[in-house]
């Protein structure tokens, strides 16, 4: 049901709704053809929001026929799952820009190639594909999680430069499940985890940087915040 490839920017969403989503786009410019640049503002605006409208519902529907996949355990670090023993952040979320957090092994160097990535909850994967080498990004997973928190009520987990992936797409996860290996993107960077956690869930993959964080999240602050061990927050 999820999955548009979204390596030109499109969003992560519902492929059925795509061709609704260009049917009633194309409807909306010929309205404007005829009525002005002003009924075209209008309707593309009133559109976007009912589409946004309908895929949070469709995600608030789909969770609830799977109820062993809600948020209610928590979450848990990419990688040492589940608090992150081993590993340290070499980049952190905004320094140079950066939309994530880059996870690197102790060990340094490659010495991390092939360990572990973790879901850090219960989640449906929306996203998982090689995008290449020279796309900076090369394996990439991208998972949606139901939070229970208001403000938030779905985020969007994102794994880069992995050398393995291990779900494909419509796959339902569980917290802690290995869903990949950490990689370098074939050969592109130092063997790393490149780790974002997004709140707006309707952004394309992005460049990994940017001076505007506007719908990301400081993916490791969040996990800390919301993070479960042995069914207790230590955080709490």
């Amino acid at each position: 049901m999820i999955g548009v490839h979204p390596s030109l920017g499109e969003p992560f969403s519902f492929p059925y709704m795509k061709p609704l989503f260009n049917c009633i786009l194309f409807s909306i410019l010929f309205l404007s053809c005829q009525n002005g640049e002003r009924t075209s503002e209008m309707g593309l605006g009133s559109f976007q929001e009912s589409y946004r409208h309908s895929t949070i519902q469709s995600y608030i529907s789909l969770f609830k026929e799977h109820p062993t996949f809600s948020a209610g355990e928590g979450f848990g670090h990419p990688v040492g799952f589940p608090d992150g023993k081993g590993y340290y952040n070499a980049q952190p979320f905004k320094k140079n820009y950066h939309l994530g957090d880059d996870l690197n092994g102790v060990g340094g160097g490659d010495t991390d190639y092939g360990d572990d990535i973790h879901s850090i909850g219960n989640g449906y994967t929306l996203f998982a594909s090689d995008l290449g080498r020279w796309s900076g990004w090369g394996k990439v997973i991208a998972i949606i999680h139901e939070t229970n928190i208001k403000e938030r009520p779905f985020i969007i987990s994102l794994y880069a430069h992995c050398s393995e992936m291990h779900i494909r797409k419509h796959d339902w996860v569980k917290r802690g499940q290995i869903i990949g290996k950490i990689g370098n993107a074939d050969g592109l960077y130092k063997s790393h985890l490149h780790f974002e956690v997004r709140d707006d869930i309707f952004m394309g993959i992005g460049s990994g940087y940017k001076m505007d964080t506007t719908g990301y999240i400081n993916p490791s602050d969040f996990v800390e915040q919301h993070l479960f061990i042995n069914g207790e927050s230590p955080n709490r």
